[in-house]
């Protein structure tokens, strides 16, 4: 009886079935929680890139071309998982 208990708490506990129900809708966005991906974005590049980097001076070129990348690639991945999405 007690097992029967536990496995109706855990279907139940909401972060089992978080995982589960993105694949069928993903999770709502508001008009401008986009435009945080771009702080992220240029924070990582720039503690990468200080570990990379041997002459600190190129720094900032070589942070924007890492922002400039990364930024152009979830753009391509994104249009590209649009385009499937709408195909199929």
């Amino acid at each position: 009886m007690e097992q029967s208990i536990d496995h109706v708490a855990f279907a139940l506990h909401p972060l089992t079935t978080l995982g589960f129900r993105l694949l069928y809708g993903p999770l709502p966005l508001d008009r401008y929680q986009i435009f945080m991906l771009l702080p992220l974005i240029v924070a990582i590049s720039i503690v990468y890139k200080t570990i990379k980097v041997h002459n600190l001076s190129q720094l900032p070129r070589q942070v924007a071309i890492l922002v400039t990348q990364i930024l152009v690639f979830m753009v391509l991945v994104t249009s590209a998982l649009w385009l499937v999405s709408e195909l199929f």
